[in-house]
């Protein structure tokens, strides 16, 4: 029974924290290019510090930093997705 209870609620984190980042993913999408451009600039920033902390020598552009950005908002909410499918249909 105890078994049952955590799959239960381990089912429910992983349909809220899916539901998050789908959310996350509509909410910069339909973000103004104004504003997308700031935030692209500001992570560019980030990413250019560590990267000479680490001594790289960081040669990154705006478009880059976007395409790493999309890449990662399509793929990171299939991550729980699949959990939360895989636990339902094996709890089955």
């Amino acid at each position: 029974m105890k078994t049952n209870s955590c799959s239960m609620r381990f089912r429910i984190i992983m349909f809220v924290l899916t539901a998050s980042v789908i959310a996350f993913a509509f909410i910069h999408s339909s973000m103004p290019s104004v504003e997308s451009a700031q935030e692209s600039e500001s992570v560019l920033d980030f990413v250019t510090v560590i990267l000479k902390f680490f001594g790289i020598d960081p040669n990154l552009s705006d478009h880059i930093i976007r395409k790493i950005a999309h890449f990662t908002e399509y793929t990171v909410p299939y991550f729980p997705f699949f959990f939360f499918f895989f636990f339902t249909e094996s709890s089955r």
